[in-house]
């Protein structure tokens, strides 16, 4: 490819969100009016809800429900947007919750749902404490997450499929949802645990992202189009190994990333002390690197100094270079299974360079 030009999967993206992004729209818009009607706070609720939706993002998963469908067999692309909607409310209740965990202020550069509400409703907020009124405006958002994860099983509930594949697809669904809050819990629980390594962090980027990012949405679109539990099963083959990789990428991205393209801070998962293989790399190699990194996990307010002074340590012990490389196998795996898989040729090149996509990103 020329320098300058795009490749077929960043075409399949954009000419995806065209087609897409106008319909996920009028669905929330819809969903307002009837939010409104059951009290004036369910209109201000749904507005959050669609506001932070629509902030934009490239729509990887909607676009995979897609793909899934399309290389199962299944014919009219727009009887499967109702399935995008979901699967883009499911993953916007899951930032939601993982804001309000993180304690992160800004998602694609403007406040998070938990901050919003904290200005939304700041004149009544004035005399409580800072403390207060965080819990109060954290209690709203987890609770308009969970309007927003109804509001995805709503939309699945709306597809024109035969009742067996709705039902089909929305146990799926739910256990895409069980087990990525199953991941989320994991991920808060690591860094207290000493002994917890790369088979753990792993696990989590199974997990929390794997399954939900690539594995879930393929076989979302998949189920909808008829495809028998083999196809799935062979589907995660690829899934699987790629979806490590983009979680991989996600956490490298997440200290070297600037706040600029990636829209929220990139100090916050050392803040957090989140377990990531940048870490437990470091970690493993002890001596002076992990002597000089652990004393910045957990610490708050992290200095711009002390954020270069651990992408140093990242650099110069050759934990960052051993994450990339690592990436770049689960890549090669997830692409060599394609070649194994019975799938249009089409779909199988289109896969292929979503996989080199993903972990070459850079927000």
């Amino acid at each position: 490819m020329k320098r300058g030009e795009t490749s077929r999967i960043e075409r399949y993206l954009r000419d995806f969100r065209e087609r897409f992004e106008p319909f996920l729209t009028g669905w929330l818009e819809r969903e307002v009016v009837r939010l409104t009607e059951v009290d004036r706070i369910g209109r201000v609720m749904a507005e959050a809800i669609s506001e932070f939706t629509l902030r934009g993002g490239k729509r990887i998963r909607a676009a995979l429900v897609n793909i899934g469908y399309s290389l199962a067999g299944g014919l009219d692309a727009s009887r499967i947007f109702l399935a995008c909607v979901a699967y883009e409310l499911l993953h916007a209740y899951f930032l939601i919750q993982d804001d309000i965990a993180d304690k992160d202020y800004t998602r694609r550069g403007r406040p998070t749902v938990h901050r919003r509400f904290q200005e939304i409703y700041s004149e009544i907020l004035s005399p409580l404490s800072e403390e207060e009124r965080e819990h109060f405006a954290n209690s709203i958002a987890m609770f308009d997450g969970n309007i927003c994860r109804s509001m995805a099983f709503k939309a699945l509930s709306e597809l024109d499929f035969s009742t067996e594949l709705v039902l089909k697809a929305v146990r799926h669904f739910g256990a895409l949802d069980e087990s990525t809050n199953v991941g989320q819990v994991v991920d808060i629980l690591a860094p207290l645990k000493a002994g917890f390594m790369e088979k753990g962090v792993m696990k989590i980027a199974q997990l929390k992202t794997a399954r939900y990012t690539i594995e879930g949405p393929l076989q979302l679109g998949m189920i909808l189009a008829g495809a028998g539990d083999e196809q799935l099963r062979q589907i995660s083959d690829y899934a699987i190994p790629v979806g490590e990789a983009f979680q991989i990428r996600d956490d490298i991205l997440g200290v070297f990333g600037s706040e600029e393209e990636m829209g929220k801070p990139v100090t916050s998962d050392l803040e957090e002390a989140k377990k990531t293989l940048l870490t437990v790399f470091v970690q493993r190699r002890g001596g002076r690197f992990w002597k000089k990194l652990s004393p910045v996990l957990g610490k708050k307010g992290l200095t711009l100094m002390e954020l270069k002074e651990a992408r140093a340590i990242f650099r110069s012990s050759g934990a960052l270079r051993e994450a990339e490389v690592f990436a770049c196998k689960l890549v090669e795996e997830g692409k060599s299974a394609l070649g194994r898989l019975s799938l249009p040729e089409e779909f199988k090149a289109l896969l292929s360079e979503l996989a080199d996509y993903l972990v070459a990103r850079r927000t």
